[in-house]
């Protein structure tokens, strides 16, 4: 479905994220998530959430990610913030007239519902990561916050769209990309960053960008902050061994989502009887167990048995 007129390939700012999550170019596009989806699950699993699909599914949205969304929102585009937000008075009770009035109206105005305490946490995240001297330089300098890119790509001839966080054209161009995390200890955030497939997302941005007249290496670092207090910020880069795998699976990626979408055909996870084996981790605290005598009988439970 598309919002708007579509959008040609460029640099693109104000693009309503109604029109950039929908359709907005002049053929199929994708984006980082539907090839993190393709290669993490399967082409079905992509396809049953990817927004060209007419019969796709809504994704549901957790608690934690509609916090993050909502700090992306404070923090990125705080003047948009006021107008989709509502902050709830502390100590009110939707359960009372008073309370459900005030929800009522509040909903009826289309804003989304943040607590008091919730709002406390936000600001003290942003507190923090104007307190860290690399995140007070990214919030200092004039970037442009939510910028939509869109190219075509050459080989398969699927657009391309991707909407980093802060975008930073001119020189040294640089683009950063805001995340919440639970652990924002930098050896936690590590396997986060590698189970959420964070090298395909940087890959993904850095290839549109380049096809967008950027720079060909765009430096492309995760601006980090805790969820939970202290709310301790950091910066992160990857490094080229994880962009260039990043880079293979987009390239590969693509191709597949190309080549469904010409069949019509997305496989799902596997069509034959699979065999599961156990966790390495558990097969060998198993063998460990093993080899202690842990699965031993003594002469007692032999006879019993």
């Amino acid at each position: 479905m598309n919002i708007g007129t579509p959008l040609p390939q460029g640099i693109h700012f104000g693009v309503p994220m109604l029109h950039y999550l929908a359709q907005p170019c002049p053929g199929p596009a994708v984006q980082g998530t539907d090839l993190k989806r393709l290669w993490d699950e399967c082409p079905a699993y992509a396809w049953g959430l990817y927004s060209g699909n007419p019969q796709r599914d809504e994704d549901e949205e957790t608690v934690a990610t509609s916090f993050g969304t909502a700090f992306h929102m404070l923090l990125l585009e705080p003047h948009e913030f006021a107008r989709a937000y509502a902050i709830k008075p502390d100590g009110m009770n939707f359960s009372t007239k008073e309370g459900k009035a005030w929800r009522a109206e509040t909903e009826a105005a289309g804003l989304e519902i943040v607590s008091e305490a919730e709002m406390k946490r936000m600001q003290r995240m942003k507190d923090e990561i104007a307190a860290h001297r690399i995140g007070r330089l990214i919030l200092e300098r004039k970037a442009k916050a939510e910028a939509t890119m869109i190219a075509r790509d050459p080989e398969t001839g699927l657009w391309l769209k991707c909407r980093p966080d802060f975008l930073m054209p001119d020189a040294p161009a640089l683009t950063v990309n805001l995340k919440t995390a639970h652990k924002p200890n930098p050896r936690a955030w590590q396997r986060q960053a590698s189970d959420l497939g964070y090298h395909i997302s940087a890959a993904f941005t850095r290839r549109v960008a380049k096809l967008v007249g950027l720079h060909d290496a765009l430096p492309y670092a995760f601006l980090v902050v805790g969820s939970k207090a202290p709310h301790l910020p950091f910066v992160a880069t990857l490094k080229d061994s994880a962009m260039a795998w990043g880079d293979l699976i987009v390239t590969r990626a693509l191709r597949t989502f190309a080549d469904c979408l010409d069949s019509g055909k997305w496989p799902g996870y596997a069509d034959d009887v699979i065999e599961i084996d156990l966790p390495p981790w558990e097969e060998a605290r198993l063998q460990k167990m093993h080899e202690a005598g842990a699965f031993q009988m003594d002469e007692k439970q032999e006879k019993a048995g």
